[in-house]
């Protein structure tokens, strides 16, 4: 299966009081749908949804709703790297109070995804530069220089099998989960 990170990390621009809201997480135990509840809160808002998963079979996201309306894919997503994915969804101004996020594939898999929602984030520009890297061993570190980056945000998402997430200096967990199968971890976001 390999260890191999891969990462994609979106640049948020300089930060006029950007801030994170809240963060929820699901877990497919082998399946094609990952129902969960997210609660937003605040104005000017963005939520932003990571799902990663390991495939053989092509599978993919087929979409992403909250509160039953549709997020948009983010364009240079899917990160692919042999039979790992990780993809990028978002929806800006979604409803505030608790709803279902719900993650559709094209077919069964073992997955984890991730939510967070952010407020005081810029309505038509919310996202900077995207950048990404695909890493390899089983201690594998993946870095990147993102230019002119200067008091802005970064979210990150990762694919990973058969290993432990470890944040580096300056970097905190959203949210972070595991599936498990037989032998081990099989996919870590």
């Amino acid at each position: 299966y390999g260890s191999a990170p891969d990462m994609g990390f979106w640049e948020f621009p300089p930060a006029t009081g950007v801030q994170v809201d809240a963060s929820s997480e699901a877990i497919s135990a082998y399946g094609s749908s990952l129902p969960w509840s997210h609660t937003i809160a605040g104005t000017n808002r963005l939520l932003l949804v990571s799902v990663s998963y390991r495939t053989n079979s092509g599978v993919t996201v087929t979409g992403v709703t909250f509160n039953t309306v549709a997020l948009t894919k983010i364009p240079d997503s899917p990160l692919t790297s042999g039979t790992l994915r990780q993809y990028f969804w978002y929806l800006i101004v979604p409803d505030t109070l608790a709803h279902d996020i719900v993650v559709s594939l094209s077919g069964s898999v073992n997955a984890v995804a991730g939510a967070i929602s952010f407020t005081a984030v810029h309505q038509t520009l919310p996202f900077g530069s995207y950048a990404s890297a695909v890493g390899s061993g089983t201690s594998a570190s993946v870095t990147l220089t993102l230019e002119g980056f200067v008091d802005g945000m970064v979210a990150d998402g990762v694919a990973t099998s058969q290993t432990t997430l470890t944040p580096g200096s300056g970097q905190s967990f959203g949210w972070e989960d595991s599936e498990y199968n037989a032998s081990g971890i099989d996919i870590n976001g």
